[in-house]
């Protein structure tokens, strides 16, 4: 998959997080990195067959993120906030009619963040479910969502299977 991104820094940044996530799950599994395989479903979600470990993972520029969880699926997304970005094209397409009007009367100022916000959630969920994000449109109520935005030019999201 790091084959894909154009430039040097993001494949490495794949590379690292992948290698970071078997390190951990070789912990969990008590087995050698090197021993571990992983699946991808048809939209390119990594699992484990023949376990009841799950995982996923995400990586923005210079931080990534694993989550490993235990019978239960589990997404994540972190992104970074990019401080000039017009989001009303993308918001429009990504957002529900609710999501986006409420958005929409936001202050220019706290847009971009809520965006983000909102972005690294149903990212999240999509992950989750081994769905793409412009395939899922659904509610947020099937499962816990974390947000954390305490980095401030990062926003990150893990779903949990209720």
């Amino acid at each position: 998959k790091a084959k894909l991104h154009r430039f040097d820094h993001l494949k490495r940044a794949q590379i690292t997080t992948y290698y970071v996530c078997r390190l951990l799950l070789s912990e969990v599994l008590q087995t050698e990195p090197q021993d571990i395989v992983i699946q991808k479903s048809a939209f390119g979600k990594p699992y484990l067959s023949d376990s009841n470990i799950t995982f996923n993972l995400s990586h923005a520029a210079n931080v990534s993120m694993v989550g490993i969880t235990r019978d239960k699926a589990i997404g994540v997304d972190i992104q970074e906030i990019p401080q000039q970005f017009d989001f009303g094209l993308v918001a429009r397409d990504l957002l529900t009619t609710d999501e986006f009007a409420s958005w929409e009367n936001l202050p220019l100022n706290l847009q971009s963040r809520d965006f983000i916000q909102k972005w690294v959630k149903k990212e999240a969920e999509a992950k989750m479910r081994g769905l793409k994000v412009s395939d899922w449109h659904g509610d947020l109520g099937s499962a816990a969502v974390l947000v954390d935005s305490k980095i401030s030019q990062y926003c990150s999201a893990c779903c949990i299977q209720k």
